[in-house]
Formats: structure tokens, C-alpha cells, sequence
């Protein structure tokens, strides 16, 4: 019985690593519809959200979201201190700016 059960928890935890690592690199734009298919009108400022649910400024894949943080320090002084920037970008999701 403990093998099935431990067998089954071992399936469940790869399959949401899994999830988790095939949208990597994606943030998803929250100014029209997000992942989950839902109108946001929240802050217009944080328009991108990653797979951890940390919302952005910019999208760094993105050339000119890439100056405009180069010119922001108060976005890269949020991201120095906000733990989840460090494990988004350990998943391939590179935004900018934090909220």
C-alpha cells in the first residue's frame, strides 16, 4: 500500500514540474486576456504575469520593454529585492519591474 501511494505522489510531482517547465520563457500579457482566459482591468503599470503569478512591467524578450527597464532604477531595485524574479528567470521567464 505504501509503495502505490508513494508511487502516485512521485507521478502527481513530476507532472506539475512538468506543467511548470513547459511554459517556461512566457509571461503572459494581463492587458487583454491572460493564460486562464480572463479580462483583467487591474494596474495597467504591471502588464505581464508569470507562472508563479508575479506580475511585471516589462517583458524583457521584448527589445524596447529591454531599454525602458535599462532606464527605470526603481524597477531594478524592486527586482533585487523580490525573491520571485530570481525563480521566474530560473524557469526562463524574464520580466522586469516587479510589483
Amino acid at each position: 500500500m505504501k509503495y502505490k501511494t508513494l508511487k502516485i505522489l512521485c507521478a502527481a510531482t513530476l507532472f506539475v514540474s512538468f506543467s511548470s517547465v513547459s511554459n517556461a520563457g512566457n509571461l503572459y500579457d494581463t492587458r487583454n486576456n491572460n493564460s486562464y482566459g480572463n479580462n483583467t482591468t487591474g494596474d495597467s503599470q504591471y502588464k505581464y504575469e508569470s507562472n508563479t503569478g508575479t506580475k511585471y512591467k516589462y517583458d524583457l524578450n521584448n527589445p524596447s520593454d529591454r531599454i525602458m527597464y535599462g532606464v527605470d532604477p526603481a524597477a531594478k531595485i524592486r527586482d533585487s529585492v523580490n525573491p520571485m524574479v530570481d525563480i521566474d528567470r530560473g524557469m526562463g521567464q524574464y520580466g522586469g519591474g516587479s510589483q
